[in-house]
């Protein structure tokens, strides 16, 4: 004898997803916050290195002109460094 199986099943069912989905949705807004906070922190990382990569490309410059035109070897190292620091902004 079957008392009424898929009518039971449904009501259980139905009785979990009312106690369950308030979870859900906390856990939801938890991951939503977790992921908004993954990106800010990413964003502020990349910030450093951008200005990391500013303060590197602006030190090559200087250090290019004020090496001495006529030793082209120094020169010209000091300019391929600079493109290099430039190419990374």
């Amino acid at each position: 004898m079957t008392s009424g199986g898929p009518r039971v099943e449904a009501a259980v069912a139905r009785e979990l997803l009312l106690t369950v989905e308030p979870w859900a949705i906390e856990a939801a807004f938890e991951a939503e916050r977790m992921h908004r906070e993954r990106q800010e922190n990413q964003r502020q990382i990349l910030d450093l290195e951008l200005l990391q990569a500013h303060f590197e490309a602006t030190l090559a410059e200087r250090r290019y002109a004020a090496c001495d035109p006529g030793n082209r070897l120094i020169a010209s190292q000091l300019k391929k460094n600079w493109e290099i620091a430039l190419r990374r902004v």
